[in-house]
């Protein structure tokens, strides 16, 4: 061999050949250690890495083919500071693989990495292993295994796992720091598996870990990963007792976590010890124990050391917490069933639990005993907060094995303290409809109720509770209070239970059918040094200690930790045992006697809730041995007499009760006596064993109790109310003598409705009550107040006891009312105060029932009211007024002025008139006025009579009231006054003065009773003055009167000269009438009868040289002499006949009749004005009228010709009818074109009428012509008109006198036109002139120009309209010549309709209230033409679901639909379209339509009917007015208008149903069974959108189909896929499908082979069994997996390379040999 390895050449060839088959060996490991795309798994959620390989470093005893022993490293393999075979590494050697990086999600579990990490393959099962420094074990977990004893050393930071296995035992010391993997790793940083593995720990610390699953599971183990530090449990085929275990000595636990178990988790059947150390800030994140978990029942022990419960004897379990809302608690420490655990010597404080039990808590199947002070526990200052315990149905409701009644079971569980609502029922139990909550599979169920919830106390249950057996060792911590009676009480508690015996046909029920609760509950004291023993019973205790003067040491210290439901330091739901249980043969425990105490109120008879102050005190005498105990009731009326000495048989003890301390109530209790108390007791004995103590407990209870003989246990206090009211009365004077005053009062609460009337807070007194005389006639209670002299300065005093009321009421309310008022006194000229007052007073019992509330209402009189005035509430009493009288003067009124003679003011013109008034009649010359004065410029003067006398004596009257005369003079006028009035003749004026008097201040601010006279009738020479204010009229008299002048004009055209003319003007008595002739109306006769005289105006022919000349006739003069029957008036209107004398054949026929109105001057009354408010003209006397309108300053005219002729003006089109010019034939044919923007104008819609005006701006004139629009706008006037009596050529205009004629359009508002709310109108005024003059020449008329225009208000003028104009923009000259005029071209009036919008709500079938976003509809309206019907538009829907059609013109003749396009997610297009709808005017609505409903193509003939009828034109206005004027109101700056879209559009809403609707997707999956057709549970399904690969829904199947409803939308194509199978499935293909716009389900693709089917909507898809082959190949994978997140290989993945590396040497050994052996051959040949 030496030779050989000495051979350079073999040699070589060697390397080459090895390194090459190590290449070879590696390439199928790359993918392994680095993960190719194929190896790299989805997450399934499993975080445990991959056990079970084996380690060859683990195999003793085999040697190699050189004798070297295996599993011995070599020096290049050592870690630095590890010492191995007593060897030292060398001080150089460095590390040859360098620290790898975790993955990034893993790093929290992970203590930071120092600076300089080691990173090296660890060996595993190497003894005594020294880690110094900070060292990543890449090999991890470090493995140790076999029935072997191993020492781990670890002074700096190991990064890795430990596994304790296979009977190994291990102990770890050091003081350095153990991080685990976390997730990375197997989870738990230390685990200790299988029968005999073990660990003793002393020294390190332990972090980073998040627990694993337990190998030995079954369906118990519901908790996932557990054991975050270290986990302690049997491995899969390891069962049995005495199992892996752990020793605690020393060290730390910290910074782990769980799901339960954060710090330590102990399995089943396994065993720990606790000498020392700390388990820290762990937490539990689902389940029980925060810092330890303990399933376990032994020591961890052998032989005699071994005992069967796990013991913790010292160390610290500090700030650890379990966030656990669903199972029992335990922060600190949590022991399962079945597990059992010791702790001696224990300081439990500062723990916090946010339900019950602070300190420690057991679950319905727990035991938990408190054994002697020397070694038990301290428990004390924990926190309970009281809130909801676990929602856990379990823990809920338990019916764990009776200790009392044998064979029975007992319920249990945290209903007993926190009851059970209907709700909890339901949610416990799954079922929406359950009225009772089952206990597991048992028969026994519970009804809802509150149990011993409304009597128990959280404060009672903060160190301890417990629901099933309690044992309480005798406490006394040093540091105890004293009871009422001297005696030190250790704890306080409350105890409560439901009997075995009470549960009927397996039902717990709150009540039994009596009535009477199944439960039974006390308080209980537990005096110091004495044991107490509980058990088919929840037992609450809180110490009383807070803190422990014990003097005894405490090895362990329970502290700060937390549970989010139970038991912040420990949870117990197995046997839990503090130090050692004294040996007791009984335990008789003492009992509660609770009594109430209630309240009575003395008025309603009922109890009352009590208050802080109600605590009440008892003492209790045993008649048999004089014991006294004494108690004071709580704040619920509880009076517990605790510790009464219990017995050991049922027995009934007699008492005395006494209440010491009634707290000024009336008692029941009498007096110093007492009463008898009669006390029933049941006592019940139970043999009961916790650890090695068996006792016999008797537990007392209270059957009944009987109170004075009467059975109750209810002491009873009447409270009885008072209340007292005083009534303040204050006298104020002012202005007189000192004086006392009386006042009555008198109670009136008998007879108040006969006296008043209520209505809320007003009274109004009867007819004929006085009140002040109901006070003061037999008062019942009066008073005085004394006032000094108030000359000099206002005095006053007040009396507030005289008037004071004490009520004792027997009712809730009470209410008394009293009058009260004033003496009246004989002082003279004082005003005593005659106010009556009226006051209620309402005695209330308050809210609370404990006091009475009073309150005063306060009513005063007022002089001539008989309703009261009610006082401010700050006024609380009454007040009189008494003040000096004083009287006054008063006016007498004068007016003067002008009348004319119809009784209308004339102006004064500031000219002012002088009276005097004398007392009494005819007074002399020397008499002196009492008043005198001067009219002021408007004709006023008030004599002022200053004297007071006139007040005094009327006042002093019976009826207040007397007539006084006097005389009233004028001054006569001077000057150019005196000529046209006249002064009136000295009048007797009687004046009757009505005196009153009021309270009121003088100028000086002091009060006074004021005496006003008022002038209540005047006479004057005998005549009443009939004005309001009884002034005097002085009057003269003025007849109004004016003039009329009639003017005319006189044409004269021909060719010889004109001749002298006349013409006569006469009144007429009226105008003729319709047809009649202007001759047959008489002359008018005046009132003697006599006709009118007929004016002549003349015109001579000189005048007519010029060809005209004015006709002026003399001026008519009207007079208004008065009505009277023999008086002139000339008001009114007059008819004048104008005609021009002379022969027939040379004057002018015409005859003109003139309407003159007159009136009286609206300027000036005193003047009459004719105004001509008509005018008539008629061919000639034998001829009918017609009414004539002129041009503004145009006067009548007579024409005077050789030669008349006819001109009709026709056809101004856009053709002549003849064909001829126009200036030789004139045809005018005036027409418009209405234009309707936003949508078609219909034939009919606008209405026209073409009327004669004088001047353009005027509104109404001669009507020619009345017609509509055409299809096309065109407004045709001839044609609806013609006079002209040509057919081809209608003309509306005829013409026989020449001018220029003005003509206006008005738009008819009273047919159709304004009632349509939907169009905008045009302002704009179109107008049209026509000039006819005679042409000399010919003699004939002709026109001579004619032109559209347009009216323009702003500048008051008529503007031509230049389009009308050929080429007018290139030839301007052409505006205004007639020949030009374009016949193509005519005006247009634009009218706009109003822009619409509307909107519809699109909902789902499933939720009509849930607005769908992202539906699409198209509106269409209904065509019966062969194109079909008509799209409009489309829109979508959105926020809301509201789907808005933006400017869209709806017509009342139409019919509309909407049809679906496109669906919202998760719903089907509609396949069929809306109902029809129409549009009509509605008056009522905001916007003037509403939308109607059809399900046929006709329109509901009444809607059609009337909105077609048209409204009259004031209608419509005032509809209009009235709707704008309501949107004006509603709408601010930021609102809309009622019935309108914010851009003010009309807004119409189509209703019907609720809007559009769609139906939901629906499709269901099946997951079956290829060959059986049975469910596939457990199968993880996901749909996906193919397109891009989107989860849309994922779901594990279960016994029923999976609906997906509004979930899948319509022409999506999505994938149903398997990612995971159960079991031995295999996994289905993919199948493709997709839904139609209706919703029908089609499968596209994966049918095949029977992978799926449809039927209807529902897939089902089909999962197939493997058969052995697949599921070993599957296996083999399964070891194979790479999880996610790491880069590193598996510590087996060495294994392959390392044996096909033994093959490949050992083959070349060979054929070295071989060769070898052939030289040597050949040698020895040779």
């Amino acid at each position: 061999m030496t030779k050989l390895l000495q051979n350079k050449p073999i040699i070589k060839f060697l390397g080459i050949a090895l390194s090459i088959l190590l290449i070879v060996a590696l390439v199928p490991q790359i993918n392994i250690a680095y993960g190719s795309k194929d190896d790299v798994l989805a997450d399934t959620g499993t975080e445990e890495s991959v056990e079970g390989t084996s380690d060859l470093e683990g195999t003793e005893g085999t040697e190699n083919a050189e004798g070297e022993e295996e599993g011995v490293l070599s020096d290049e393999n050592a870690l630095e500071g590890a010492t191995l075979d007593g060897e030292e590494p060398p001080a150089d050697e460095e590390a040859g693989i360098m620290a790898t990086a975790l993955p990034e999600e893993n790093s929290e579990a992970v203590a930071e990495t120092p600076v300089e990490t080691t990173s090296k393959g660890l060996a595993n099962n190497t003894d005594k292993q020294i880690i110094d420094g900070d060292v990543t074990n890449t090999s991890s977990p470090l493995t140790f295994s076999g029935n072997k004893t191993y020492t781990l050393t670890v002074n700096g930071t190991l990064h890795s796992d430990i596994k304790v296995t296979d009977g190994a035992k291990l102990t770890i010391n050091g003081a350095g720091t153990i991080v685990g993997k976390g997730d990375a790793g197997q989870g738990s940083v230390i685990v200790v598996e299988g029968k005999g593995s073990k660990l003793v720990f002393e020294g390190p610390t332990v972090k980073g870990g998040t627990g694993r699953e337990l190998p030995c599971a079954n369906q118990w183990t519901i908790w996932g990963k557990v054991g975050g530090g270290i986990l302690v449990c049997r491995a899969t085929e390891s069962k049995g007792a005495n199992n892996a275990s752990l020793e605690f000595k020393s060290g730390v636990v910290e910074e782990n976590k769980a799901n339960a178990g954060g710090g330590i988790f102990i399995d089943n059947q396994c065993g720990f010890t606790m000498s020392g150390g700390t388990v820290q800030n762990n937490t539990a994140l689902a389940h029980e124990g925060g810092g330890i978990f303990i399933w376990g029942n032994w020591n961890g022990e052998s032989g005699n050391k071994s005992e069967p419960y796990c013991l913790i004897t010292g160390g610290q379990i500090k700030s650890n917490e379990t966030k656990t809302t669903t199972d029992w608690g335990g922060g600190g420490i949590y022991i399962n069933n079945e597990a059992s655990l010791r702790i001696d010597s224990a300081k439990i404080t500062n723990n916090t639990a946010e339900s019950l039990g602070g300190g420690v808590a057991g679950c319905p199947h727990a035991k938990i005993g408190i054994g002697e002070i020397a070694n038990g526990a301290a428990v004390y200052a924990n926190v309970a907060n009281g809130n909801a315990g676990p929602a856990n149905k379990g823990l809920k409701f338990n019916m764990p094995k009776s200790i009392t009644y044998p064979g029975k079971e007992v319920p249990s569980g945290d209903f007993l303290v926190q009851g059970i609502t209907g709700e909890e029922i339901k949610a416990l139990s799954g079922d929406s409809n359950a009225t009772e909550l089952g206990y597991s599979n048992t028969s026994y169920k519970i009804s809802s109720g509150s149990y011993a919830k409304d009597v128990f106390d959280v404060k009672l249950a903060q160190d301890f509770y417990c629901t099933y057996a309690s044992f309480i060792g005798a406490t006394n911590l040093g540091d105890h209070p004293k009871d009422e009676n001297g005696t030190q009480i250790a704890w306080d508690g409350f105890i409560a239970g439901v009997p075995a015996n009470k549960v009927v046909n397996n039902k717990i029920t709150e009540k039994d059918a009596a009535g009477t609760e199944n439960w039974r509950a006390s308080t209980v004291s537990i005096p110091v040094n004495e044991s107490y023993e509980v058990h088919d019973a929840t037992l609450c205790l809180t110490s009383t200690a807070e803190q422990d003067n014990s003097r005894v040491e405490r090895p362990v210290v329970i502290e700060g930790n937390k549970s989010s439901s139970h038991g912040g330091g420990i949870s117990c739901n197995g046997t839990l045992q503090f130090g050692t249980y004294p040996q007791e043969d009984k335990i008789v425990n003492n009992y509660t006697l609770g009594l109430t105490k209630e309240v009575i109120s003395g008025i309603t008879k009922k109890p009352l809730a009590l208050t802080d102050g109600d605590r009440f005190t008892f003492t209790l005498t045993d008649k048999e041995d004089g014991s006294t105990y004494t108690a004071v009731s709580n704040e619920k009326g509880e009076i517990n007499f605790t510790n009464l000495p219990g017995l050991e048989d049922s027995a009934t003890k007699e008492f005395t009760l006494k209440e010491t301390d009634s707290r000024g109530l009336v008692s029941s209790i009498p007096g110093d006596a007492g009463v008898a108390v009669e006390v029933e007791l049941t006592v019940e004995t139970s043999s009961v064993t916790y650890g090695n103590m068996t006792t016999t407990t008797y537990t007392t209870t209270v059957s009944s109790v009987k109170i004075g003989g009467e059975t109750t246990s209810t002491v009873t206090n009447t409270l009885n109310l008072e209340a007292s009211v005083n009534i303040p009365v204050t006298k104020v004077a002012d202005g007189i003598p000192a004086e006392t005053f009386a006042f009555g009062l008198k109670d009136v609460t008998a007879n108040i409705d006969s006296l008043v009337d209520q209505a809320g807070d007003k009274i109004t007194l009867k007819d004929s009550i006085n009140l002040a005389e109901q006070a003061l006639t037999s008062s019942d209670k009066t008073a005085t107040i004394a006032v000094a002299d108030s000359t000099a300065e206002k005095a006053s005093g007040t009396n507030s006891d005289a008037f004071t009321f004490d009520y004792a009421p027997t009712t809730p309310e009470e209410t008394h009312w009293y009058a009260i008022a004033e003496q009246p006194g004989e002082t003279a000229d004082v005003s005593y105060d005659d106010t009556a007052y009226l006051v209620k007073v309402d005695v209330t019992l308050a809210e609370n029932q404990r006091s009475l509330e009073t309150t005063k209402t306060i009513w005063k009189t007022v002089a001539g009211k008989s309703e009261l005035v009610q006082l401010p509430e700050t006024e609380i009493g009454v007040a009189f007024n008494n003040v000096a009288m004083r009287y006054a003067g008063f006016n007498l009124g004068l007016t003067k002025q002008i009348l004319t003679t119809l009784g209308k003011d004339v102006p004064l013109n500031n000219r002012t008139f002088s009276f005097a008034l004398y007392e009494g009649e005819n007074p002399s010359e020397e008499s002196t006025p009492v008043a005198q004065g001067a009219t002021d410029a408007t004709g006023k003067l008030d004599l002022r009579i200053a004297d007071g006398k006139y007040a005094k004596e009327a006042f002093e009257q019976n009826a207040a009231e007397k007539t006084f005369t006097f005389t009233l003079k004028e001054t006569p006028l001077e000057g150019d006054d005196a000529s046209f009035t006249t002064t009136i003749e000295p009048a007797t004026v009687k004046v009757t003065l009505a005196a009153a008097g009021e309270r009121t201040s003088d100028e000086n601010g002091r009060g006074i009773y004021l005496v006003t006279p008022t002038v209540k009738t005047v006479t004057v020479d005998g005549v009443d003055v009939e004005v309001a204010n009884n002034d005097i009229t002085v009057t003269n008299r003025y007849a109004p009167n004016g003039t009329w002048r009639f003017r005319a004009e006189k044409f004269f055209y021909g060719l010889g000269e004109p001749s002298d003319c006349s013409f006569s003007l006469v009144e007429i008595e009226r105008a003729p009438g319709e047809g009649e002739a202007v001759s047959s109306i008489a002359v008018k006769k005046d009132l003697e009868n006599n006709e009118f005289t007929p004016l002549v105006a003349s015109v001579t022919k000189d005048q007519l040289v010029a060809g005209n000349a004015v006709i002026e006739f003399p001026d008519i003069t009207y007079v208004a002499e008065g009505k009277g029957k023999n008086q002139r008036n000339d008001i009114g209107d007059h008819y004048y006949l104008v005609t021009e004398n002379g022969d027939d054949a040379a004057k002018d026929t015409t005859a003109y009749v003139v309407k003159v109105t007159v009136a009286v001057d609206e300027n000036d009354p005193a003047k009459l004005a004719a105004t001509e408010t008509e005018l008539y003209y008629a061919d000639d006397l034998d001829s009918a009228l017609n009414p004539l309108v002129l041009p503004e300053g145009e006067r009548p005219t007579f024409y005077n010709t050789d030669t008349y002729d006819l001109i009709s003006a026709a056809s101004y089109s856009v053709y002549a009818a003849s064909g001829e010019p126009v200036d030789q034939v004139c045809y005018v044919d005036p027409k418009i074109v209405k234009n309707l923007e936003g949508r078609a104008i219909k034939s009919g819609e606008f209405a026209f009428k073409l009327i004669q005006v004088a001047n353009y701006n005027d509104t109404e004139g001669e009507l020619i012509s009345a017609t509509t629009n055409d299809e096309f706008g065109m407004v045709d006037f001839d044609k609806a008109n013609n006079v002209s009596g040509d057919l081809e050529n209608p003309s509306c205009l005829a013409y026989t006198k020449p001018r220029t004629y003005y003509y206006r359009v008005i738009e008819d508002t009273s047919k159709g036109g304004m009632n349509d709310q939907s169009v905008l109108y045009s302002d704009q005024v179109i107008t049209f002139t026509t000039v006819i003059e005679q042409d000399e020449a010919t003699g004939q008329l002709v026109c001579t120009d004619m032109y559209y225009g347009w009216w323009d208000a702003a500048t008051n003028q008529n503007v031509r309209f230049d389009e009308q104009y050929a080429d007018y923009e290139t030839q301007p000259g052409n505006i205004g010549d007639m020949s030009k005029l374009n016949p193509d071209w005519h005006p247009t009036i634009n009218n706009k309709a109003r822009p619409m919008d509307l909107q519809v709500r699109k909902t789902s079938v499933s939720d009509r209230d849930e607005g769908l976003v992202g539906a699409t509809y198209a509106l269409y309206m209904v065509n019966e033409n062969p194109q079909g019907d008509i799209w409009l538009a489309e829109a979508t829907s959105e926020e809301g679901g509201w789907i808005t059609y933006k400017n869209v013109s709806l017509a009342t003749n139409n019919l509309y639909y909407f049809k679906e396009t496109a669906a919202p997610a998760g719903h089907t297009v509609s396949e069929f379209r809306s109902p029809y709808f129409y549009l009509v005017e509605d008056a009522t609505s905001a916007n003037g339509y509403s939308l109607k409903y059809t399900d046929t193509k006709y329109f509901d003939a009444a809607e059609v009917e009337a909105a077609a009828i048209p409204m009259a034109a004031a209608e419509a206005q005032a509809m209009q007015a009235d709707i704008a004027a309501q949107a004006e109101a509603a709408a601010t700056d930021d609102q809309t208008q009622p019935g309108h879209s914010a851009d003010g559009n009309i807004l119409l809403t189509y209703d019907k149903d609720g809007g559009v609707y769609d139906e939901t997707t629906q499709v269901e999956v099946n997951k079956l069974d290829t060959r059986t057709h049975e469910w596939v549970e457990g199968a993880k399904l996901v749909i996906l959108e193919k397109e891009s690969g989107k989860e849309v829904a994922s779901w594990t199947s279960g016994k029923a189909p999976q609906k997906l409803a509004k979930t899948l939308n319509v022409g999506i194509t999505y994938l149903l896929r398997e990612v995971e199978a159960p079991g031995e499935y295999r996994l289905a293909n993919d199948v493709e499908f997709v839904i139609d716009n209706y919703g029908n389900v089609t499968i596209t693709k994966g049918t095949e082979n029977g992978n799926a089917e449809l039927s209807d909507n529902t897939i089902t898809l089909y999962d197939t069994m493997m058969d052995a082959e697949e599921v070993e190949q599957r296996e083999r994978e399964t070891t194979r997996e790479v999880p996610l997140g790491t880069i590193l290989a598996q510590t087996g993945d060495m294994l392959p390379i390392l044996g096909i590396g033994v093959i490949v040497l050992a083959s070349l050994i060979a054929l070295i040999v071989a060769g070898r052996r052939r030289r040597e051959g050949k040698d020895d040949k040779n």
